[in-house]
């Protein structure tokens, strides 16, 4: 987005105005020239990308080639009974761009391992890599391709930084005793 096509959106449009208040003018343009892309259109995928689309990122990818299933339709806001059978990228896609007509959404109807074949450096344009549904090894697929791309510049560290990448589970602790100047509670005597 050009600095003058920027503000003249923003002057004749009051759509993003609460925004504006709390991140700014800046940050709403970072936001419109957001480019995200999500692997896996399940229910919790498509709801985080609607809360992008609905505060204007400028665009948005989903790579999904699953077909729509009747268990789909029952978790997935962003289906419909007219969906079943078909891709189910494709119906996310279409539904989700009726929210903002100022975002532009396209979609992949394959597998992102087939796509990462063909296209190794197909991350490389997304600013935000959002993974759900990914089995393992993808991911680490995934964020081994974000964490190479990061150290080649500091540009691309931007851009592909926020792969999904597994958390280390918490040990569990046992509990620590009360400290020693706190006397027990004592109990009700009737217990």
């Amino acid at each position: 987005l050009s600095p003058a096509r920027f503000k003249n959106a923003m002057a004749t449009d009051n759509k993003y105005d609460r925004q504006l208040r709390l991140w700014g003018a800046n940050g709403q343009k970072a936001l419109m020239e957001a480019r995200v892309l999500l692997l896996g259109a399940g229910p919790a995928g498509t709801e985080t990308l609607k809360n992008l689309v609905l505060p204007g990122i400028g665009s948005f990818t989903i790579v999904d080639g699953a077909d729509v299933t009747a268990a789909d339709l029952g978790n997935n806001f962003f289906l419909e009974e007219s969906c079943l059978g078909k891709k189910r990228a494709e119906c996310v896609t279409a539904l989700l761009r009726e929210l903002n007509e100022h975002v532009s959404g396209s979609y992949i109807a394959e597998d992102i391992s087939e796509v990462l074949t063909a296209r190794p450096d197909f991350l490389h344009s997304f600013t935000l890599v959002i993974a759900t549904q990914t089995p393992m090894a993808e991911l680490r697929r995934i964020s081994a391709l974000c964490a190479a791309r990061t150290a080649t510049s500091a540009l691309a560290r931007r851009d592909c930084r926020h792969a999904a990448r597994p958390l280390p589970m918490p040990r569990a602790r046992a509990p620590s005793p009360p400290p020693p100047s706190s006397p027990p509670l004592p109990y009700p005597k009737h217990l």
